[in-house]
């Protein structure tokens, strides 16, 4: 029983792996089989597990300073689009965090949004 489905699931392989063979990318030795069986390699050899998790803690470092600039210019915004309010931010803020945390951060979103600062509206590398 094993041994049938281990036959069925090569021959399976085999008929792919055909039709792949006959996708050609501008010369003949060039094929979608080959461009394939070359990907996953790569894929094996180079450890793109490590270079995801890289790329995550980036990601998750960067997170805090854009929150940081955006939160500051929202008092610019106010001029220019009159729905973003005060109480509409703080609206939405309080429908997505938990209450427990809202108590404790609703003062200082109030400072952030209400107040405009430029010195923290920067572009830095």
């Amino acid at each position: 029983m094993v041994k049938e489905k281990i036959f069925k699931w090569r021959i399976r392989f085999q008929l792919k792996a055909r039709r792949l063979k006959r996708f050609q990318f501008g010369s003949p030795e060039k094929n979608l089989y080959d461009v394939v069986r070359i990907f996953v390699q790569q894929l094996k050899k180079d450890d793109i597990n490590e270079r995801a998790s890289a790329m995550a803690f980036s990601y998750t470092l960067a997170l805090f300073p854009l929150m940081l600039f955006l939160l500051n210019l929202i008092p610019y915004l106010q001029d220019l689009f009159p729905v973003v309010t005060t109480e509409n931010i703080l609206a939405f803020v309080q429908s997505i965090i938990p209450e427990g945390v809202y108590v404790n951060l609703e003062t200082t979103l109030m400072d952030i949004v209400s107040k405009p600062r430029q010195s923290l509206l920067s572009f830095g590398f």
